[in-house]
């Protein structure tokens, strides 16, 4: 078993759920990687996403909010098949209480900068709303600009 930090689209529940057949695999906590940010370097030009899709960079000062899952060495191997164009991350988290945890995440393997869809904001915006991540930092993923893209 690992401990998997969900910054981007997986944070939206129905997501990592189909993708890993398990109806109800549910966070066990929110937590911060401190000192990093979102940011968009790959272009999905895919149907679902239609523009830049998240990954992570370091930016002192900031923090990027996820969910940390508990997931198997099984379904570590699944989600490789959907996380194309990125290499697994060994990052500490901090939990809410300060606490620090060596978590797998997915960092994209190319640097670009690309604008995120509409669809896409709304479902990592979605996710972070039911992982219950906290206000400030969902109103700060509201401010994202988008290519418009519905």
């Amino acid at each position: 078993m690992a401990y998997y930090f969900a910054y981007g689209s997986n944070l939206h529940l129905a997501q990592i759920r189909e993708r890993l057949e398990d109806y109800v695999i549910a966070p066990l906590f929110v937590a911060c990687l401190p000192n990093h940010k979102m940011n968009f370097p790959i272009n999905s030009l895919s149907e679902r996403w239609g523009g830049g899709v998240a990954s992570f960079e370091r930016a002192e000062g900031e923090n990027l909010w996820g969910a940390v899952f508990e997931i198997s060495d099984e379904q570590v191997k699944i989600m490789d098949g959907y996380e194309t164009g990125y290499a697994h991350a060994k990052v500490f988290v901090s939990k809410e209480n300060g606490e620090k945890i060596s978590a797998l995440t997915y960092v994209a393997s190319k640097k670009g900068s690309f604008l995120p869809s509409n669809r896409y904001m709304k479902a990592i915006i979605g996710g972070a709303r039911e992982c219950e991540l906290p206000q400030a930092y969902i109103e700060k993923l509201k401010k994202i600009r988008t290519n418009g893209v519905e």
